[in-house]
């Protein structure tokens, strides 16, 4: 079962009754556990907590933001080419994020991610592909990062990576990836669309009063088909070492441009992915990569 399918289920208004949300989670959280009976020796009992007060930080409404194939491939291909000033939109509040379908991960063997801000903290929580939750957690502040941290590759090694149980709390990916989302969420020229699914129009005959839905689904895909095709070029050998110009293909990047009046303002430009040329020898061959959307 999937991280979102675990908290609708067990967190819906049919679930948790009559119980009211005061706005601080982790106090709702503790109150909920009373109020369901669960106790501390529950070997769930960690589980349910920490997903409750993951769930009661969203409000009345959770919002899962589910990501295409295409899309994951996008968030993973694109750098950050300057330090954030501050947390994107998307962090700024609770957020949770997932591979929108079950046999595909967003990196590595991480199927979901959410997050919540805890006073200056962000606390993270993340599902693995055997349905394990692991977290961390980060300064909101990016003051004690540096840029290389913010574009990790996805890649472990088990032999040379620390064990599972520090790897999990150590690894910089995670937050890597959701800030990548994030940034091109909110960035100018972004490729994504964000479309709520199930958003049907209302009947306007109907006079019944459409109830307030506490689950909210987001899909996130690519706003067109992007295919890169080898044209295989050559312009001739130009240089003295036998070298020729070669088509190459520039990953899409995030890059932070300051406008306004003095410069004082700043926002996210994304630079998608174009052709270039390159000089190569003989023997360099092109990658092809097909984005695309399921």
């Amino acid at each position: 079962m999937k991280y979102s399918e675990y908290i609708h289920k067990n967190f819906n208004k049919s679930q948790i009754g009559n119980f009211k949300l005061t706005g601080d989670p982790v106090r709702d959280a503790d109150k909920f556990m009373e109020y369901m009976k669960i106790s501390s020796l529950d070997k769930e009992y960690n589980v349910i907590r920490n997903t409750a007060m993951f769930r009661f930080s969203f409000g009345e409404t959770f919002t899962v933001n589910t990501l295409t194939d295409g899309a994951i491939k996008k968030v993973k291909r694109t750098k950050i080419e300057n330090m954030p000033i501050k947390l994107p939109l998307l962090m700024q509040s609770s957020f949770f994020i997932e591979a929108r379908h079950d046999d595909i991960m967003l990196f590595d063997n991480i199927r979901s991610i959410g997050g919540l801000i805890i006073n200056n903290e962000i606390y993270i929580i993340f599902e693995t592909n055997n349905e394990e939750l692991h977290s961390q957690t980060f300064s909101k502040y990016f003051d004690e990062l540096k840029i290389e941290d913010l574009n990790m590759m996805y890649t472990y090694d088990s032999n040379k990576d620390p064990p599972n149980t520090i790897y999990m709390k150590e690894r910089k990916d995670v937050l890597s990836f959701v800030l990548v989302f994030s940034l091109m969420i909110e960035a100018e020229r972004t490729p994504f669309i964000v479309e709520i699914e199930n958003n049907k129009k209302r009947n306007s005959n109907k006079s019944k009063r459409k109830e307030k839905p506490d689950w909210i689904v987001k899909r996130i895909y690519l706003d067109k088909t992007v295919k890169y095709k080898n044209r295989g070029d050559r312009n001739g050998i130009l240089d003295k070492d036998g070298k020729h110009l070669k088509d190459t293909l520039v990953h899409g990047f995030l890059r932070l441009q300051r406008f306004g009046k003095g410069l004082t303002e700043s926002k996210w430009i994304y630079i998608d992915d174009y052709d270039s040329k390159r000089w190569v020898s003989s023997g360099d061959t092109r990658i092809i990569v097909d984005v695309y959307d399921k």
